[in-house]
């Protein structure tokens, strides 16, 4: 059976799961480009060379630019959505983990990412992916991956057994993976409204008149601004964190609101 086809099966017993929200992480000027426009843009994916927009299930793993330490004059903003304020969720692919990072998976020679792809998800097909891979949206929040529920499909499914070594690598530290490899990766090819649960900000930003009653808050008051990293960003007056820390942070207030 293919990967998809193991997944849609799954789904097909995961009518008790929820759909946890979907992330979606930029930052300072692409995210007033999204309140000018009050629409998140699809952008040119040097992976795929289509123009998507990434988004990722119940986390905010996706790092912007290269690496984290890009943010140190450009810390991230999350926003949250609630999967209902994505209309039709008309997603194009779905993937246990991010594309970009496919590269330094070391899967077998043969092995394309395509392989662990889910063509055209809808929302049974998410849950069908937490079913397989964590069983429950509490073990995905923890990274809680079940390769024991995992190797009951490796008879029927080549890439099943790849993904199972592939976690093993990961536990044994022998590849540097990331929050990312136990993040479910989401990709539209259409614009979304902006229309977010939450934006989540770095401490600091909140000292510009940008985001108080007269401006943000008034133009969209169904959105929630939270903030991170106000005792570390406090602590550094003057001086800036660093790119990891950052990271840190904001992932840590993102997950928070999740939970």
């Amino acid at each position: 059976m293919l990967f998809q086809e193991i997944i849609d099966q799954q789904s097909l017993v995961a009518n008790d799961l929820d759909l946890l929200p979907f992330c979606h992480t930029t930052t300072e000027g692409y995210f007033n480009n999204i309140k000018e426009k009050q629409t998140v843009d699809i952008k040119l994916c040097p992976i795929y060379k289509e123009s998507i927009l990434y988004f990722f299930y119940g986390k905010p793993s996706y790092k912007v630019s290269k690496e984290a330490e890009n943010y140190t004059n450009n810390p991230p903003i999350t926003l949250i959505y609630e999967p209902k304020n994505i209309g039709d969720l008309n997603l194009k692919r779905m993937l246990p983990f991010d594309s970009g990072g496919y590269s330094r998976y070391k899967m077998k020679e043969g092995y394309e990412k395509e392989a662990f792809t889910h063509e055209k998800p809808n929302e049974n097909s998410i849950k069908g992916l937490i079913k397989l891979l964590y069983e429950n949206n509490d073990s995905y929040l923890k990274d809680d991956v079940s390769l024991e529920k995992l190797s009951e499909f490796i008879k029927n499914c080549w890439p099943v057994k790849e993904i199972i070594e592939l976690y093993v690598r990961v536990q044994k530290g022998e590849i540097d993976s990331g929050d990312q490899v136990y993040s479910i990766e989401l990709q539209f090819d259409k614009e979304i409204k902006f229309q977010p649960k939450y934006v989540v900000i770095p401490y600091s930003f909140l000292t510009t008149s940008f985001w108080d009653e007269t401006n943000f808050k008034q133009q969209f008051p169904n959105v929630k601004v939270e903030y991170y990293g106000e005792d570390k960003i406090m602590e550094k007056v003057g001086k800036v964190l660093t790119g990891a820390e950052y990271q840190d942070l904001m992932r840590q207030k993102v997950m928070a609101l999740i939970k």
